[in-house]
């Protein structure tokens, strides 16, 4: 048994039996509805060398002296199980170490897969910690309780009890404790120390007359499994915790005396407290709007049957049948909800609340569709949190970065699922990324005539439309933004840049008018006024145009592969002559033979790309050039696996590689500063020509 050699312990009275606790303890046993009488003190440098009595075996358990001993968790004092706990194993090993209680010998409860006959020791030893104060202590705990409590049984020193899981003996000892052995059930906090959002410290507290709601009804339980795999959930990550919310849930206290909630109709003391209260409002959204308008008194409960679950006739109730029939319509509308939408650590409580309710009052087809679950906030990396003053106020954000920048910054520093952290530095960059985007909407509007890029921006943009549309309705809002603002950014610098100083075609405008009405979601007040000062108001607002929809007949592959081509080998040019130390004058280019075309068409389409060199070599043409066939089928197994899908697909379609350079050889020149020669690789005796694969192009710079 470790005591705190520190702490003044009372010797006290707890329902007739005379114990030794802290004075904490003692208090809040006294909130859990036990009579404590303090009978006397007691110094823990008092205890420490006596022996306690085990109340289960009989045996002599020694007190040991442990300054980590917290006196306001749990009684003061702490059960020893250096086999098992790697803290006592530590202590005890210190101990140990200066010569004392060295006739100690931890004794194994529990045996674990995959650990010794000591787990604690052999987790410590194997990990060569030093010391109580070593950082992995607290990972390492949890990693060996995860393990005995998922996967341990026990031991023959435990009795009847030997053979079982940790689950369930937990389950057969502390039953046994309570109904045979006189233990009671002292609640305490799974964290030290918690703090409510006013500022004030949290005990467990034992009240009379409390309402409880059964969520441990066995019944309703298998109702709600049941029904879970119907709803979708996003993230998909998070139905685990749901199944598991559901099984642990008991019985809840509901109601409270003082705070937010909604009087108990049948004992007016009691509230319902928030978290149990506003379980179906979603409900009583579809018609708060029309329901506000009716009195108050002719709002019986019949009325609401009626409206959500259509009992009763609507000719024989206090609110004309018109109205009802109203009513009803419009709840039907909206129900059964397709999203809810909340945060990750309402799981363990609303969320769940509202599945059980909502299978308790409505039929099957009203049930819950959807839940979309979001992540947390941070300031600066640090959780926000009220009650620390860690915070930053929606309306403060606004009224100082502005209400678009605010909602870009969101939508695009997470996604809904995942934590965001608040950093003012990052906001101001997106408010740099508006002002972009404004500018290259007001300067498009001079653009007129043709060029021969404009085909490739057209069908960019309706990649764009596509790819954000398919994020959006998946909620992955960040991807979504990705594609609506980076990707198209992107689209237009090399657009720009393909111009070489020349106008930009008409096709620009038709693309602005695209992406004002793809990002007017994210930045709607930015998208409004461009929206007006480009003219296209006279049919009304932005919110209230046309989505954008990607138009296939639009979508150029070859173009765009071709496009693609380029620009990589010019990046490609512009690293090598960072690398190279010469004034080079002259970059030639060696586009691939034909024969590795069909090797990029065989390795492309082929299933298994690690035996794909068989597959090659079946072709008899390709196998009359022997190692330079097989050389090229692993360099092209390579150059895919760097590809996205869909960009190896058009290439094995087909490139005129030879073309595409001649028609932007001015470009490429500019570009390098280069005069530039395009030579068929299988023409030339030059070693670096072999190297060359489709749509990488062997490169020399001289």
């Amino acid at each position: 048994l470790w005591a705190n050699p520190e702490t003044n312990y009372l010797k006290a009275e707890v329902d007739g039996q005379k114990w030794i606790i802290s004075e904490e303890a003692a208090e809040k046993l006294r909130m859990q509805k036990h009579e404590v009488t303090e009978i006397g003190r007691i110094m823990g440098t008092e205890l420490i060398d006596q022996n306690a009595v085990n109340p289960y075996t009989g045996a002599a358990v020694p007190i040991l002296p442990a300054s980590f001993v917290d006196s306001d968790m749990g009684s003061g004092l702490v059960m020893s199980v250096p086999a098992h706990a790697p803290f006592d194993y530590i202590a005890l090993r210190d101990l140990q170490q200066q010569g004392k209680y060295t006739d100690i010998v931890p004794i194994p409860l529990v045996t674990v897969p995959n650990y010794g006959k000591i787990p604690a020791q052999d987790i410590v030893e194997k990990n060569k910690i030093p010391n109580q104060d070593d950082p992995r202590m607290d990972d390492l705990t949890q990693e060996l309780y995860t393990a005995e409590f998922s996967k341990g049984k026990l031991n023959e020193n435990c009795g009847e009890h030997a053979g079982k899981s940790v689950r369930q003996a937990r389950e057969d000892v502390t039953k046994e404790f309570v109904e045979q052995r006189g233990s009671i059930m002292f609640h305490e906090m799974s964290q030290k120390r918690v703090i409510c959002r006013c500022g004030n410290r949290v005990y467990v507290r034992i009240l009379d007359d409390q309402w409880f709601i059964n969520y441990g009804d066995a019944e309703w339980k298998k109702a709600v499994h049941e029904e879970l795999p119907n709803l979708e959930l996003v993230p998909a990550e998070v139905r685990a915790e749901f199944e598991r919310t559901t099984d642990w849930l008991r019985e809840w206290p509901c109601s409270r005396r003082v705070g937010l909630g909604t009087h108990v109709p049948w004992d007016p003391k009691w509230l319902f407290e928030p978290l149990s209260d506003s379980t179906i409002y979603m409900a009583y959204y579809t018609i708060s709007h029309k329901i506000e308008k009716i009195d108050a008194e002719k709002l019986t409960p019949e009325v609401f049957d009626y409206i959500f679950l259509g009992k009763g006739d609507a000719a024989n109730l206090p609110v004309d049948e018109a109205t009802l029939k109203d009513l009803r319509a419009e709840f039907l509308y909206w129900y059964p909800y397709d999203y809810r939408f909340s945060a990750k650590d309402l799981i363990s409580n609303h969320l769940t609340f509202q599945l059980f309710h909502h299978k308790a009052i409505f039929p099957a087809e009203l049930q819950p569709k959807g839940m979309v679950v979001f992540g947390m906030g941070l300031l600066n990396g640090m959780k926000m949190s009220s009650s620390k003053g860690n915070v930053f106020l929606l309306e403060d954000a606004a009224n100082e970065f502005g209400a678009d920048t605010v909602r870009m910054f969101l939508v695009g520093s997470a996604e809904p699922w995942q934590d965001f952290d608040w950093r003012n530095e990052l906001v101001l960059s997106v408010k740099k990324q508006i002002e972009r985007m404004w500018q290259l909407v007001l300067d498009a509007e001079t653009a007129e005539g043709t060029t021969p890029i404009d085909s490739w921006l057209e069908s960019r943009m309706q990649q764009r439309i596509a790819a954000a549309t398919k994020c959006l309705t998946a909620f992955q809002t960040r991807q979504a933004l990705q594609e609506a603002y980076n990707g198209v950014v992107s689209d237009l610098a090399w657009y720009r840049r393909r111009l070489a100083g020349a106008a930009p075609g008409a096709v620009l405008k038709d693309v602005m008018s695209q992406w004002i009405r793809l990002m007017a979601p994210v930045i709607p007040y930015t998208a409004e006024e461009l929206w007006k000062k480009t003219g296209r108001d006279a049919n009304g607002l932005v919110s209230f145009a046309e989505w954008p929809v990607a138009d296939e007949a639009k979508i150029n592959k070859a173009v765009e592969v071709s496009e693609e081509l380029l620009q990589r080998t010019v990046e490609d040019i512009q690293s090598i002559l960072k690398l190279v130390q010469i004034e080079a004058k002259k970059v030639t280019l060696f586009i691939a033979p034909e024969w590795k075309k069909e090797v990029f068409r065989i390795v492309a389409g082929a299933e298994d790309k690690r035996n794909v060199v068989k597959t090659v070599m079946a072709n008899e043409a390709l196998r009359a050039k022997g190692k330079e066939a097989t050389d090229a089928a692993l360099q092209t197994v390579k150059l895919i696996h760097s590809l996205a899908p869909e960009l190896v697909s058009g290439i094995a379609e087909g490139v005129d590689e030879a073309a595409v350079f001649a028609a932007a050889k001015e470009f490429i020149e500019k570009e390098s500063g280069l005069a530039v020669e395009v030579v068929a690789a299988e023409t030339s005796e030059h070693a670096k020509a072999k190297s060359a694969l489709p749509f990488k192009p062997a490169i020399v710079v001289e």
